[in-house]
């Protein structure tokens, strides 16, 4: 017999045990429901039912003493309404009760209330002619009331205590059963593992060979379920041979990122510090009274603010950073005419390109071409990428422009330069965080190198996305990027 025959057997056999063990519950359900439907009934219709007519009954006792004092006609009206709910609820009752004996209660209720009722209304008809009469007492019908609650209270005490005791009853012979069936499914069990103990054996003896990193495939020895197993035990063994190779691998790159976000931390912390030093040096020759001339104290205070702004870019682009990375960023996009976007970098950027001796040339083909963005971030992203292309070229040009393209209601943004280039192997890394292409190009030329990571995730805040070409090592970058383009309304 197979594994699973064996299993199926074992499980037939509970399964019919449990079943069999619900059938003095299943036999007694609908006493059960009916106790319980009555129990129901009682508590949540007839008490409260009875406990309303009492209280209009108690209003209506009322009424007639008020007339008596103040001879309000309209104690006449209320006493007829509230006789009238009342008979509605008497409906109500009626449809309600079961119990024979709470039913002839409740008829010498009825009977009572309604003689009642007549005097009262003889005695007030007499009060308003102007003879003297006292209304009823309403004592005896109240005691009445009394008697019919005491009485549904019975009733109920009675029907939980059948109820219980056939749910206990059932519950009983259901746990024998139950018992039983736990018997059988534990001697099933044994039979099913006694069968399959040592091959599984084997297979954990294989486990721990492999947790201890020796891939050693296990013998077939059979062509059962335990058989099939095994095969996919060995499989899943050189799978996990060819898996730990690649983690060791990726352990190896994970290395290699530390190593240079390490690099990373290290030229960051000698930009912080080149221009700190620069604020503190010309600040202490200012405070020492160490200039010749106002002229000469006037170069160290824009040497200062240079240095000051420097610092600050420096210190803006890592808190940019450290606010994406806790999703705390979030952007407002509106829409943003980019004709004003290229006034502005090319104003900040004319003067450095000018001092480089290098050519800042902007073009637009549409003036009011718009694009879906956040104004100050896309300024920003221009910015950092128009300041790599001038920081990496010593000669040449610098191009910035913007065209439709790059899909449907796509605008995309280009800036080319005529760089030192960034060789193949090495353009991926650029737009990672804490990975520079070349550590040492950095701290030749300056910068965090954080501003394309920065710029890429900015632009994917806002929908768009960026790319990297450079053929090579001095044969210049172009850097290009797209946005969503806004309709222009006519």
């Amino acid at each position: 017999m197979k594994i699973w025959q064996k299993i199926l057997l074992g499980f037939l056999l509970v399964f019919v045990l449990i079943s069999v063990s619900g059938i003095p519950t299943f036999l007694n359900y609908a006493e059960i429901t009916d106790a319980f439907r009555v129990l129901r009934d009682q508590e949540l219709v007839s008490m409260d039912l009875t406990d309303q007519m009492e209280k209009i009954l108690i209003d209506m006792e009322s009424m007639t003493w008020n007339y008596r004092v103040t001879r309000d006609e309209s104690v006449h009206r209320h006493f007829r309404d509230a006789k009238k709910r009342w008979m509605l609820l008497v409906g109500q009752m009626r449809e309600v009760i079961r119990n024979d004996q709470t039913s002839l209660v409740f008829k010498r209720v009825v009977r009572q209330s309604l003689d009642w009722m007549d005097r009262v209304e003889i005695s007030l008809d007499e009060i308003k002619a102007g003879r003297k009469a006292d209304p009823p007492s309403a004592d005896k019908v109240r005691f009445l009331y009394n008697v019919l609650i005491t009485q549904q209270r019975a009733e109920l005490k009675d029907s939980y205590d059948r109820s219980v005791k056939m749910v206990d009853h059932a519950g009983d012979l259901a746990w024998l059963l139950r018992a039983v069936a736990l018997v059988i499914g534990l001697f099933t069990c044994w039979l099913v593992i006694r069968s399959v103990k040592k091959p599984l054996d084997r297979l954990v003896e294989a486990t721990n060979a492999v947790a201890g990193g020796r891939f050693e495939p296990v013998a077939v020895m059979s062509e059962d379920e335990l058989g099939r197993l095994t095969r996919s035990f060995n499989e899943m063994s050189q799978s996990l041979k060819e898996r730990t190779a690649a983690l060791e691998e990726q352990r190896r790159i994970a290395v290699q990122a530390s190593e240079l976000k390490t690099e990373f931390l290290a030229n960051t912390s000698h930009e912080l510090r080149t221009p700190l030093n620069t604020i503190m040096g010309y600040s202490r020759l200012i405070l020492d009274g160490l200039a010749r001339n106002r002229e000469e104290e006037m170069k160290y205070l824009e040497t200062i603010q240079q240095s000051s702004k420097h610092l600050l870019a420096l210190i803006n682009d890592v808190l940019d950073i450290a606010r994406i990375e806790a999703g705390q960023m979030k952007l407002d996009l509106e829409p943003v005419l980019v004709k004003e976007v290229f006034q502005q970098v090319e104003g900040h950027m004319r003067l450095p390109a000018q001092a480089k001796g290098l050519s800042l040339m902007v073009s637009l083909q549409e003036p009011d071409l718009r694009v879906h963005a956040h104004p100050g971030r896309l300024t920003q992203v221009l910015l950092n990428l128009v300041g790599n292309a001038i920081k990496f070229t010593d000669s040449g040009r610098i191009e910035v422009g913007a065209a439709r393209g790059g899909g449907v209601n796509r605008v995309v943004f280009t800036v080319r330069d005529t760089g030192i280039g960034i060789p193949q192997e090495k353009q991926s890394l650029l737009f990672q965080k804490f990975v520079q292409a070349d550590g040492s190009v950095t701290r030749h030329f300056g910068g965090s190198g954080l501003g394309l990571a920065l710029s890429k995730t900015l632009l994917e805040l806002m929908h768009g996305g960026i790319e990297l070409h450079s053929e090579g090592e001095g044969r210049g970058t172009t850097v290009s990027f797209t946005m969503e383009r806004e309709e222009v309304e006519t």
